[in-house]
């Protein structure tokens, strides 16, 4: 029976021990925490929320990021993808639900972002959130994000 190795694995046996990068096996996810308040002004199905802006090269990790809403009423009111400029469902394109309070992991979009991972770019570095609904969602609530990350 044959016995494969990662690329991490392959780094640190034998005489490449030492090429394995710190961040490969140690490295540290970092959180950028954001909230959005549903302004009093107008809410249009397809408008678009920057969530925040990441330092240039980070990792996104979608599989360890939310979203959390204290509900934000409405009908049918949701935020289907999360992604940027480039690609707006580059992290998610999982429809969430925000009519009612509530935790939500997202459901990464794995080939955009997952396998390879992503380094976000200076075009691609601002995270956005596409907001849905059919009934407007309601002045005064907010939802939030939790997003993991990591830099090279």
């Amino acid at each position: 029976m044959a016995t494969f190795k990662t690329d991490v694995q392959a780094g640190q046996t034998g005489l490449a021990a030492t090429r394995v990068g710190g961040q490969k096996v140690t490295g540290q996810i970092v959180w950028a925490e954001a909230s959005w308040t549903v302004p009093t002004e107008a809410v249009t199905s397809g408008d678009t929320i920057e969530i925040v802006t990441l330092p240039v090269g980070a990792i996104v990790y979608p599989e360890l990021s939310r979203t959390i809403t204290e509900g934000l009423g409405g009908t049918t009111v949701a935020i289907p993808k999360i992604g940027d400029r480039a690609d707006d469902d580059r992290y998610t394109a999982s429809n969430t639900a925000v009519i009612a309070a509530g935790n939500t992991a997202w459901t990464p979009n794995s080939a955009a972002s997952v396998v390879p991972r992503y380094a976000v770019t200076k075009d691609t570095n601002v995270l956005i959130a596409t907001l849905t609904h059919a009934g407007a969602p309601i002045a005064g609530k907010r939802v939030q994000w939790l997003i993991a990350f990591r830099m090279p």
